[in-house]
């Protein structure tokens, strides 16, 4: 059977929801970042939501929040590109995991109007995985893929997988295979897009 393979990012509207957090300290990499989430229930800081507005002069942030006609996405766009991901995109892939993935999931707080609060997940990778087909994806320099091209033996085994090259536990991009993808797509959820990748 051939294996097929898909991007898996979230997607912002004109106007729609933003999670952002206060905090300075999210914004760290490598070591630092792996800190943040290594062996944690929850990340320690708390999102809270604004609502954004495109405009000529450049993103604006509106803290009155009108959930009624910018309700939340399933994966939830936010200050630091990290996949939030509601806790029904977290059951589906969950029921397609195979323990290949290495994925364990962090809770984030969601701070609304009015008091009201969600849970979102972020999904965090601690498993070095070699999945490129090394012969056929092209780099713009080390590091740096122009064409990503996955190898079919190294991904069947997964669902889901961070991006190939990063050595973050997170990253704003993901890669799911073709079941997951179907999955996800039969559920009907927002915020989400798919984009087929070459599998070869």
């Amino acid at each position: 059977m051939k294996i097929r393979c898909y991007s898996f990012g979230g997607v912002h509207t004109r106007k729609g929801c933003i999670g952002i957090t206060p905090s300075d300290d999210s914004l760290v990499y490598g070591e630092d970042l792996k800190k943040l989430f290594y062996k944690k229930e929850f990340f320690k800081d708390r999102f809270y939501l604004v609502t954004t507005l495109v405009t000529r002069k450049g993103l604006k942030y509106i803290k009155e929040v009108d959930l009624a006609s910018t309700p939340l996405d399933d994966h939830l766009c936010n200050d630091r590109a990290w996949p939030l991901l509601s806790e029904r995109v977290k059951v589906i892939i969950d029921s397609h995991l195979t323990g290949e993935e290495g994925l364990e999931w962090v809770k984030v707080n969601i701070d609304g109007p009015n008091g009201m609060s969600w849970i979102y997940y972020v999904p965090t990778f601690w498993k070095e995985l070699d999945v490129l087909n090394h012969q056929k994806t092209t780099y713009i320099e080390p590091g740096f893929i122009r064409r990503i091209v996955l190898d079919p033996e190294k991904i069947k085994n997964l669902a889901i997988f961070r991006e190939p090259t990063a050595t973050e536990c997170v990253t704003p991009l993901l890669y799911v295979t073709h079941d997951l993808k179907t999955a996800l797509q039969q559920a009907e959820l927002s915020g989400i897009r798919l984009n087929k990748v070459a599998v070869e």
